[in-house]
């Protein structure tokens, strides 16, 4: 109950015959009127009635009865204290939304002359106890049967709600009896004076007038239903009726079963849920009313619209429950927790929007059973027809009246008595904020009677559509106009305003929205229309239904879209590419490709084409950090980049699979075979590019200061990148990085190759920064097997997100301009510009279907790289032809064509002949410009290297170019032939003279030189090259040799470096072998789909390290060598075992680590009552404007960010040990608005990666704040107290999120706004 105000700190589917019965107005509950009593407890409820309820508990219990933390925090206030139970009575507890455990007591009731011993007594509630914790009066739950089988009037339980926000105590009430009257099977209620006796604590204390609400338990079903024996669930962020697949175990944790559910049940769950969200719209008319009664759910919209609800399944996806009714095999909806209707505050409207809510879509955004439901002409029409006849019989002003009026006269005497009673108990006003802050308002009765019977009146009527809400997370208006949700679409003096191009281009505003928003990915035809990746939920939200693919079609050319379309429908699509009429798009965890057969501009069929691309954190977290992107090589693969969620298991087409920890890039064949990991090792790659030579190039994401900086790469098959177990502390063993760019958060990326492009960037790559709000040019000169490169400002974009361009030179760029990735935030979000040379002309992109033989393989020499491979596209879409080939080849060795028409055709050869195009393309390889193209398309796919012989790739290895030699290395390591390993130990060796950088942070540095010794390493690790390694220590590659030793967990290695061992008198040697043989004591577990955090441990070599069957062999000799070195060997190797994390019980210290300064806890500053100038005494709107009139002086703002505390949670430099959000480049990545807002009011929007955990453990403690670190074995956290702590991972008993930011709120309490100037001006310093 009243979940959505905590919501705004994230910072949340037989034709007309059965139609006609469906519609015929049957339905098999009876429409009850307000008060229907069961028989068998007749007169126990009813509006009027007020219950006398005695609570009698013993010391004990009621010591037991309270929550672990003893009370819920609140914003602005100090932590709750922990309280240390002891009980040593083993208790059933029950878990709220916020993970708050209430424990159930025993105690005796009386209620009216009943008396009952023994019974269960909890407190309950949500938001409801958040707000009430601090009294005496809170919600209760009791149940008259939990120790002993007894029943009150045939009832097993109530729910006694305290109604913290409701002055009148009458909104649930009066709701309930709405819903009734409608002809909604819903609780019915009473009231309840509550006394309390607690021995030496309260003696029959007056706790105050609650309202009793009947148990939706077995009596309640059946008397409605008839039956009680069908399943019950209470869903949780439901909304629209999820679809999650095939497994039940995934339904579990959100639909919230009351038991266990049968087999039968489970699947008629999941085909409900199929029909709402996958069902094309004949089957969902076909199929419908076997699933819904369409009249009783249509009553329920309706109740719920008339009491303007937004606590509910359609709004926000919980306060309901469904029952699965075994007699009809049909689901019914039950209203509950209604406390806050008729136009409670809410973050989806004023009051006022909402005492005009819609009757029709009283819900913002997309939900798909009821869209779909009114979108069936005549169910729309029967349920205008109700609207009608309801509002005129069950929903009117008169009887509002009247029944609030009724209950005010019943209740008037005990809430008086409750006034008394807080009043002398000295207790708080229930509410938000710090003790005496006023709670959000709702509007009194009377008015809402008046304009929302008038509303509903004029809308059913057709004078009025009503207000529609918006997902709104921003302050209400006047606030400063932050947050998404208040934003107004980019209109052209905006656009003008915020985005700049350099000035040999244009830009034009494309898209906006509504029609075009959240755009995540673009994939453009080659002829200009676009495929727009929409998803609504960004990165953390997990609300389903907000994902589809646009196409957009600018028909006449001036730069503006013309035509939108919905090409699919999808959940989370995270990336896009086009080409023949066909779209590939990731949604994770699947790759589909979606075929237009008619050519009509939207999908006529999806083919799935990899599943499992992901964990199961997509489900439970959001989009944050899982697969993201997929771009088309001209080699035939599909490339896509895997965030750090990893993948647990994936599975293509045919039946392969992969299983990947960590961020990454794998590929796939076009058709969904061949599926394979490419590299490893990166954070969060959201885009690649792709150059025509098929270098592929990412803009990696930092890990926010902790070492990994934002970096763009060069990706080689093969490559180990580093994240995150190798980059701090084994530098030397990771793909070095083109370079590294601080913070932000890397995103679009785009390799444009077009000759009408101004001569500087027409071959050129392209990446976004969303953080810093800018796209980047980068030059790209060749330096040895890898670039140098050069970043410089291309474009200024808020927010930039995914780019591609089109066969006329057209380059497509997205914008999340007002969003801030955390789900929803209304419908303005994002936008899609238009960039082009200037003096611009579209030229008429070749018709490829008409061309001839000759003329598409000439097009493989156009000069733009879009046009080739769409030209390579009709070719392999015509087929194999003997005069083809021959084409392709004359081009591949035609030494006047261009060099990248030249790879064009060699890769286009290969994917038409397959193994049979080997002997051209070994005599391409004797080419010294395209050998290189050559020889990665012979060993392109593993499954056609069979027949070829290593030489040639082992005489390339002595090419004098050093790409040449690292696409032989790579093509060796899978060829999988042993008898090439000699040739490539040599090359593990730096080039004569080399050194590795001494810069530090090493892993940001470039180094060209260990490219090639790098990919030699990974060729015999993929080559199993143990034997030969194990020989090379003799000779002068040993050091190469160790390096790949390292990786080779097998007892043949062990023995063999053991043996060695023992021969070897060189020192440098023996220990590079007492190295390696610690670097095998552990292993990496196997990923079980586990994710390691935003910030995991990066001390390496391992992340989740584990012991194998070598382990005690090693451990022995390494124990040996230590207890007969001399003392610099022993510290030697004392330092190596705390490097790898080795713990040997032979070895003390192995593992010491340092002892930190003592973290003193953060004192919340006080603001001074009698100085009306500071903070904590006005208003935030006031205080914003006053700060952000003012001139900062950044170096005061520098002494007050360490005297406020802020030091304790931030750093403000590289190289510092994280603490929390990472401050450099602040400056560049927020505005003095944002930063004011984050500072007064830290949760109304969270810092991505920040969110609060609230952890319980094993023993029942419990601990809050934001992770800093993750291990296997450890969780290290950040308390709001600014204190580090360190969790053992299994002692934690539970973990889930929170809606509050772990900053608290008032560290500017004691600041005058020139002063909170100040610290702005010093946080803007920071760039």
């Amino acid at each position: 109950m009243f979940r959505r105000l905590l919501t705004r700190a994230a910072a949340l589917c037989c034709g007309l015959l059965l139609l006609a019965a469906l519609l015929s107005g049957a339905h098999p509950l009876r429409h009850a009127a307000a008060e229907d009593p069961k028989p068998q407890a007749e007169n126990t409820f009813g509006l009027t009635k007020v219950w006398a309820v005695r609570l009698d508990i013993s010391a004990k219990e009621f010591d037991a009865l309270q929550p672990a933390l003893g009370g819920f925090g609140f914003p602005g206030g100090p932590p709750p204290k922990k309280e240390e139970k002891k009980d040593d009575k083993k208790r059933d507890t029950e878990k709220n939304l916020f993970g708050t455990d209430f424990p159930w007591a025993e105690g005796d009731v009386v209620v009216g002359s009943k008396s009952l011993k023994k019974v269960g007594v909890r407190y309950s509630g949500d938001m409801s106890y958040f707000v009430s914790a601090r009294g005496l009066k809170r919600p209760l739950k009791i149940a008259f049967d939990k120790f002993s089988t007894q029943q009150l009037d045939g009832r097993s339980a109530v729910q006694l709600n305290a109604m913290p926000l409701d002055p009148t105590k009458a909104r649930a009430a009066l709701a309930y009896s709405v819903f009734r009257a409608v002809g909604v099977p819903a609780p019915q209620t009473a009231f309840a004076e509550v006394t309390l006796t607690v021995p030496g604590k309260y003696d029959k204390e007056f706790v105050g007038l609650y309202t009793v609400v009947e148990n939706v338990d077995a009596q309640f079903l059946a008397a409605h239903f008839g039956s009680d024996k069908g399943l019950l669930m209470k869903p949780f962020r439901v909304r629209g009726i999820d679809a999650l697949g095939d497994d039940w175990e995934r339904y579990k944790g959100q639909y919230q079963p009351h038991r266990d559910a049968t087999k039968a049940e489970a699947q008629r769950v999941i085909d409900f849920a199929k029909l709402v969200n996958q069902s094309t719209d004949d089957e969902f008319k076909k199929q419908i009313g076997s699933y819904l009664d369409v009249d009783a759910f249509l009553r329920f919209q309706a109740a719920n619209a008339f009491v303007s609800n937004m606590d509910s399944f359609f709004a926000v996806g919980w306060n309901y429950t469904l029952y699965l009714d075994p007699k009809t095999n049909k689901f019914a909806f039950i209203p509950g927790d209604l406390e806050g209707t008729f136009a409670s505050p809410s973050f989806l409207g004023t009051p006022d929007q909402l005492m005009d809510l819609s009757v029709t879509k009283p819900y913002p955004g997309e939900n798909k059973l009821p869209d779909r439901l009114l979108a069936i002409k005549e169910i729309n029409e029967k349920y205008q027809k109700l609207l009608k006849e309801l509002s005129a019989t069950a929903f009117t002003k008169d009887q509002l009246l009247k029944d609030a009026d009724a209950i005010d006269k019943a209740t008037k005497t005990a809430r008086e008595k409750e006034t008394k009673a807080v009043a002398a108990r000295k207790e708080p006003a229930p509410g938000f904020g710090p003790p005496g802050a006023m709670g959000p308002q709702a509007p009194d009765m009377k008015t809402f009677a008046e304009k929302r019977t008038a509303s509903v009146t004029a809308q059913v009527a057709g004078k009025s559509k009503g207000f529609v809400p918006q997902f709104n997370f921003g302050p209400p208006a006047g606030g400063g106009g932050f947050g998404g949700g208040n934003s107004q679409p980019i209109g052209e003096k905006s656009f003008r305003e915020t985005v700049q191009v350099p000035p040999e281009f244009e830009a034009t505003l494309f898209a906006i929205p509504p029609k075009v928003n959240y755009p995540v990915a673009i994939a453009a035809e080659p002829t200009g229309a676009i495929y727009v990746a929409v998803d609504e939920q960004g990165s953390l939200g997990r609300t389903p239904g907000g994902g589809k693919i646009l196409r957009c079609v600018d028909k006449d050319g001036d730069g503006k879209v013309d035509d939108v379309t919905v090409f699919a429908k999808v959940e989370h699509p995270r990336g896009v590419c086009y080409r023949n009429g066909s779209v590939w798009v990731m949604h994770p965890p699947t790759l589909s490709v979606f075929h237009d057969d008619n050519g009509d501009g939207v999908s006529d069929r999806q083919e799935v084409l990899v599943t499992g691309l992901t964990t199961e954190q997509v489900t439970t977290r959001g989009g944050d950090h899982t697969t993201n992107c997929v771009r088309m090589g001209i080699d035939g693969w599909l490339y896509i980049g895997v965030g750090d969620y990893g993948i647990k298991e994936a599975k293509g087409k045919d039946g392969k699979t992969i299983v990947q920890r960590g961020g990454g890039i794998v590929r796939v064949r076009l058709d969904g075979t061949d599926l394979e990991v490419y590299c490893t090792g990166l954070r969060n790659p959201f885009d690649l590019a792709i150059d025509p030579f098929m270098n592929l190039f990412t803009r990696d994401n930092t890990n926010d200061g902790a070492g990994w900086d934002t970096r763009v790469s060069l990706l080689r098959q093969s490559a180990l990148y580093g994240y995150t177990q190798l980059f701090a502390n084994f530098t030397d063993e990771i793909m070095p990085t083109l370079g590294t760019f601080g913070g932000g958060g890397g995103t679009g990326g785009v390799f444009v190759q077009d000759s009408r492009w101004p001569a500087q960037y027409r071959n050129a790559l392209f990446t976004g920064d969303w953080g810093r709000s800018e796209v980047y040019f980068h030059d790209l000169k060749a330096n040895g097997p890898t670039f140098d490169l050069k970043q410089e400002l291309f474009m200024k974009m808020p927010r930039a997100t995914g780019m591609d361009v089109d066969g006329s030179g057209r380059l497509f760029v997205a914008s999340w301009r007002n969003g801030s990735a955390v789900g929803f935030e209304g419908p303005n979000i994002g936008f899609v510009a238009r960039v082009t040379p200037k003096g611009f002309k579209a030229e008429p992109f070749p018709d490829l279907k008409s061309a001839g033989p000759a003329q598409i393989v000439k097009l493989l020499t156009a000069p733009n790289a879009v046009t080739r491979l769409h030209a390579q596209g009709e070719i392999l879409h015509r087929g194999k032809h003997a005069d083809t080939t021959k084409a392709l080849v004359a081009l591949a060795a035609d030494a006047t064509a261009a060099p990248e028409g030249r790879v064009a055709a060699i890769y286009t050869l290969k994917q038409l002949d397959g193994k049979d195009s080997h002997a051209a393309l070994l005599k391409l390889a004797e080419d010294a410009v395209v050998r290189e193209s050559a020889l990665r398309a012979l060993t392109d796919r593993k499954g056609e290297c069979t027949g070829l012989e290593a030489k040639v790739f082992v005489a390339a290895l002595s090419d004098e170019s050093p790409r040449v030699r690292a696409q032989a290395l790579i093509s060796l390591g899978r060829l999988n032939d042993p008898t090439a390993v000699k040739s490539i130990i040599p090359l593990t060796a730096r080039p004569k003279g080399s050194a590795m950088p001494t810069t530090k942070p090493l892993q940001n540095q470039p180094d060209p030189d260990r490219v090639v010794p790098h990919l030699a390493v990974r060729a015999l690790v993929a080559l199993n090259a143990t034997d030969a390694c194990l020989e090379a220590l003799d000779g002068p590659h040993w050091e190469g040799a160790l390096w790949a030793l390292r990786y080779a967990h097998d007892p043949k290695s062990v023995e063999g470096l053991i043996k060695k061992l023992g021969s070897v008198r060189t020192p440098e040697l023996r220990r590079g072998i007492l190295v390696t043989l610690i670097r095998l004591y552990h292993r990496e577990a196997d990923y079980k789909g586990s994710w390691w955090g935003i910030r995991p441990d990066n001390t390496g070599p391992y992340y989740d390290r584990v012991e194998w069957d070598m382990s005690k062999r090693i451990g022995g000799v390494i124990t040996a060598a230590a207890l007969d070195g001399d003392k610099e060997t022993v510290a030697f190797l004392k330092s190596e075992l705390a490097r790898h994390k080795v713990a040997l019980a032979g070895i003390p210290g192995g593992t010491e680590i340092a002892k930190g300064e003592k973290e003193n806890p953060i004192v919340l500053p006080k603001a001074d009552p009698k100085n009306p100038n500071q903070i904590g005494n006005t208003t935030y709107e006031n205080a914003a404007k006053l700060v952000l009139t003012a001139k900062g002086d950044a170096k005061k703002g520098e002494v007050l960010f360490k005297s406020q505390s802020c030091v304790a949670c931030h750093t403000t430099a590289d190289g510092q040990t994280p603490k929390g959000p990472h401050l450099v480049d602040i400056g560049k990545r927020y505005k003095p608005d944002e930063l004011v807002e984050s500072i007064l009011k830290p949760s109304a929007k969270l810092a991505q990666g920040y969110e609060t955990y609230r952890f319980v453990t094993t023993d029942d403690r419990v601990f809050q704040g934001f992770v800093v670190g993750e291990r296997a074995d450890a969780t290290i956290i950040r308390e709001s107290t600014g204190v580090q702590r360190e969790l053992k991972r299994s002692e934690i008993a539970s973990r889930q999120q929170q809606k509050q930011s772990a900053m608290p709120e008032g560290l500017a309490a004691n600041l005058t706004p020139p002063e909170l100037a100040d610290l702005i001006a010093y946080l803007q310093s920071l760039k």
